[in-house]
Order: structure tokens, then sequence, then C-alpha cells
């Protein structure tokens, strides 16, 4: 079993140059030699400094940064246009947020939209892509990364005065508990297939040192023939995002 923490700061500039774009909630980031039709610039949103940090670091060039509502069309387009490049790559990481990035890439044959639907998804793809390639080329490495995870969201929800967890995969609950990581364990034990050979968990700003320290250190003792993958992702809607995959590239 093999476990890696990576705590990020909240901003590290990489590269040639990094904007900040507070109005429009755009973060663009962007690296020497991208700036190609051979070499895909990727869009992308995040939640949280940490999983914004972690986004970069895998490869993506431009942040959207989610607050308390999804990306709109305007917000794409104006990272298509502050992109400058002839290759674009948009992944979403949100049903709403694909619709959004769907419209503004209409009639753009420069733009592809993978079809990202969750953070969870928009790491597993990043994860699958080497840097450096075209745009056709990581949609289609990541198609197959993505069909083949499988994710878990844990949120929280209230049932009257007493808060309560839950486990979401896709849209279908598969846990409820009156404790975030209980809920995290039994889900985690119903959608874990022998094929998942990495666990990686995005923990939440809600997430104290010690619940982290609790569920790095049982994931390890559950689960020793896995590599588990811990990020301080920061997000404030979930407490837990945790995808389970194949080996991938980059770790």
């Amino acid at each position: 079993m093999y476990v890696s923490e990576l705590v990020f700061p909240f901003a590290t500039a990489h590269g040639a140059y990094v904007f900040f774009y507070f109005g429009k909630n755009i973060f663009q980031h962007a690296k020497e030699g991208k700036m190609s039709r051979e070499n895909a610039f990727i869009i992308t949103t995040s939640s949280g400094e940490g999983i914004g940090q972690l986004f970069l670091e895998l490869g993506a060039d431009a942040l959207i940064s989610v607050g308390d509502a999804s990306p709109s069309e305007e917000d794409f387009l104006l990272a298509i246009s502050s992109a400058r490049a002839e290759s674009i790559l948009i992944l979403p990481n949100g049903e709403e947020a694909l619709a959004s990035a769907t419209r503004a890439a209409s009639g753009l044959g420069f733009v592809r939209v993978l079809p990202t639907r969750s953070f969870s998804e928009g790491y597993v793809a990043l994860a699958s892509m080497p840097r450096g390639e075209s745009a056709d080329l990581l949609y289609s490495l990541a198609i197959p990364a993505l069909a083949a995870m499988s994710e878990i969201e844990i949120v929280p929800e209230v049932d009257g005065f007493n808060p309560r967890y839950s486990a979401y995969s896709r849209g279908e609950r598969y846990a409820t508990s009156a404790s975030a990581e209980a809920a995290l364990f039994e889900s985690l034990e119903r959608l874990l297939l022998p094929s998942h050979r990495i666990i990686t968990l995005i923990v939440g700003r809600g997430v104290t040192n010690s619940r982290r320290v609790f569920v790095t250190e049982r994931l390890g003792e559950l689960y020793p023939d896995r590599e588990i993958i811990v990020y301080i992702g920061g997000q404030t809607a979930t407490e837990y995002y945790i995808a389970l995959r194949q080996m991938g590239k980059k770790e």
C-alpha cells in the first residue's frame, strides 16, 4: 500500500504567467509552449483552492472558479477568448456546466468539450492525459478512463435537527449515516471493484486534520493492496470526493 498526501498553497505561479480575473471568476494559468494547434489548451472548473492547484499540477491551463452558481455560457466564452489558443479542450465537471460549455463551444471547430460531470471525473480525466498533445488525442484517452472509474461524493444533509451525511455516486444514494466517514466506508465497500487500483480522496474544507488522518489510516488498513492518494481540496459543498480508478499515468 502506498499513501501520498499532498497539500497545496492557495496560489502558485507555474510557467510563464498567471492571471486572476476576479470579476468573472476565472483564474487563467498558461504555460510556455502551449499556444499551438498541436498542444491543447485545457480549460476546467474548480471548487476550492486545493482542487484548483491539483488540476493545474495535472496539466490544466485555465480554471473557472465555481461558487454558488454553475459557470455560465458567458464564463466559458470568456475563458475561450482569453486563452488565445488554436486548440482548446474544456472539462466542465458538472451537469449544468457541461450544458453551458457545450453551448459556448457550438460552432467553434477548435474547441472540444469532454463530458465530465463532476470534479472526480475531471480529476480522473486530467490524470489520464499526457502533456503536450492534441485535444483529439487527450479526448480519446480520457473517455475510457472515465468509463472505467467510479466516484463517490459525501455530502451533508439536514434531517430535522440531526446532521446526516449521504454518499452519492452519479446521482444514486449508496449510504446515509450520522458521520461522513461511516457513509464513506459503507459506500466504498459497495462500489470498489477489483479493477480499481487507486483510491483518491479529495478532502473538503470542513474536515478536520484528525478526521483526515483517521480516514487515511483506515483506508490503508482496509485496502493494503491499493494505492491511496489524499489531497486537501478545500471544497465547501462536500466533505469528501472519492475517485476509484485503474492505474494512471501521472501519479
